[in-house]
């Protein structure tokens, strides 16, 4: 059975405060695109944290497979890992740590493709 993530558990699994609260102030103002990516990241943290996974260093290509370890069924832990694997394809594996930078990375990225697309304008 899979664990609610609620606001409590949401704050649970942010190792660093200053990250958690960073991204909850700056995720109404990103794209929904970005919002709905850092949600995924979010749910697969829950999930390996709530599972007990959370001290491994989990290779992409096994992100489904360490997902269905706590509770998460096959196809949506495939298709995490399928975005994970498009959208951070340098990443070999993941540690939890490494999914909450990878929010604020999320982040920067559309700050820079913001900034680049106020650059290219003038």
């Amino acid at each position: 059975m899979l664990t609610k993530l609620d606001h409590f558990s949401l704050e649970d699994i942010y190792e660093d405060r200053l990250a958690y609260e960073t991204v909850e102030r700056v995720l109404p103002k990103l794209k929904p695109k970005t919002v709905q990516l850092i949600r995924i990241l979010r749910f697969a943290r829950h999930y390996i944290r709530s599972g007990g996974q959370d001290h491994l260093e989990i290779p992409v290509s096994e992100i489904a497979d360490t997902l269905a370890l706590t509770g998460v069924p096959d196809v949506i832990g495939k298709k995490i890992e399928h975005v994970y694997q498009n959208k951070f394809p340098w990443i070999h594996s993941i540690t939890m740590q490494q999914l909450e930078e990878h929010e604020l990375e999320l982040i920067r990225q559309e700050i820079m493709e913001e900034y680049e697309l106020e650059m290219e304008m003038m």
